[in-house]
């Protein structure tokens, strides 16, 4: 499957999880896990669907290593991210358990901006 369709899919699968979780929310007054809401929209749905428009747009990009590294690394970072910010503002844990999921997902993420960023650059000047 191509990179624009990976994207677009759990994009689709990540919004689905946001509402699902935001109607539970407003069932329950119990906003909670509000911050784990937002973080799900933004960065799960929003973001990767707007990369995959981006790959869409320019399918040159989605041949590259870039394109990988920029897959995999964000997809790992987002999901660690969210589960961090699930533990930390559920109190389901320790910050001894969350903290270094921050930095690890954190890392990650940046890494595949950067090689989002460069496959753009690359693609803009094309």
């Amino acid at each position: 499957m191509k990179i624009d369709r990976l994207f677009l899919v759990i994009a689709a699968i990540y919004i689905l999880i946001g509402m699902a979780l935001g109607s539970y929310m407003g069932m329950n007054q119990d906003f909670t896990h509000r911050t784990t809401h937002t973080h799900i929209n933004l960065l799960g749905f929003v973001s990767m669907a707007l990369f995959a428009l981006v790959y869409r747009a320019w399918p040159a990009m989605q041949q590259s290593v870039l394109a990988k590294i920029h897959f995999f690394a964000y997809q790992a970072g987002a999901l660690i991210m969210v589960t961090a910010i699930f533990l930390k503002y559920g109190g389901h844990a320790e910050e001894n358990v969350y903290g270094p999921m921050f930095g690890g997902s954190e890392a990650l993420l940046l890494a595949g901006m950067v090689a989002f960023l460069i496959g753009v650059l690359r693609a803009a000047r094309d």
